[in-house]
């Protein structure tokens, strides 16, 4: 993939990404190399129509390689009928952007994530802030969810996982264990369930 990809712009509000309103038909109909970032206004004047995402690999430092093929770059968005010097940059976010592949389960992850961060004055999970559809060197391309990169995140495969040689300690695998049912309380509460979750 190229240090620098220039994509098409589009913009939808988040009443237009609610159920019944055609986002998984928007998803499937992206062209390649577009991006439809939600947003509060329905169409922000100043801003141009085309964004540039310049890859960051030091953002997964500390990160073991993602099983999803997650990766980070910094996404900037210059003002309308500008160059892309430093000066006309009017938006700069830091991004993790997740292949999906599938227009529905895009839009599921949008809306669980809408939702579950909607219950609580803090943040619980990666804040989505829109889509994108990635061309690839062979000329395919890959529908993919863009969320707010957060800093300091580790998942459990690198705290598990750091060595194959050597297993973690007890307290860890405890403590892990202990996160998880958090999490899983934090769901139920919310009124999720997780069908696999078995002890």
């Amino acid at each position: 993939m190229e240090e620098r990809l220039y994509l098409s712009t589009n913009f939808i509000t988040p009443e237009q990404t609610r159920k019944g309103r055609g986002l998984t038909r928007k998803l499937g109909e992206l062209s390649t190399n577009q991006l439809l970032l939600i947003t509060e206004t329905k169409t922000p004047e100043q801003l141009s129509n085309t964004a540039r995402l310049a890859m960051r690999p030091d953002y997964s430092e500390g990160r073991r390689k993602s099983f999803f093929e997650v990766w980070f770059a910094d996404m900037t968005i210059h003002g309308k009928d500008k160059g892309e010097s430093e000066d006309d940059t009017l938006a700069r976010q830091p991004v993790a952007i997740k292949p999906v592949d599938i227009p529905h389960l895009a839009t599921q992850e949008l809306r669980t994530a809408t939702d579950i961060n909607s219950h609580d004055q803090r943040r619980l999970t990666f804040q989505p802030i829109g889509f994108a559809n990635i061309g690839k060197s062979d000329g395919s391309s890959k529908l993919s969810i863009i969320t707010e990169f957060e800093e300091g995140v580790t998942s459990f495969d690198n705290i598990l996982y750091k060595d194959k040689e050597e297993k973690p300690n007890e307290n860890t695998v405890a403590w892990a264990l202990g996160c998880a049912a958090r999490g899983l309380i934090i769901l139920h509460d919310l009124g999720y369930e997780h069908g696999d979750y078995q002890v």
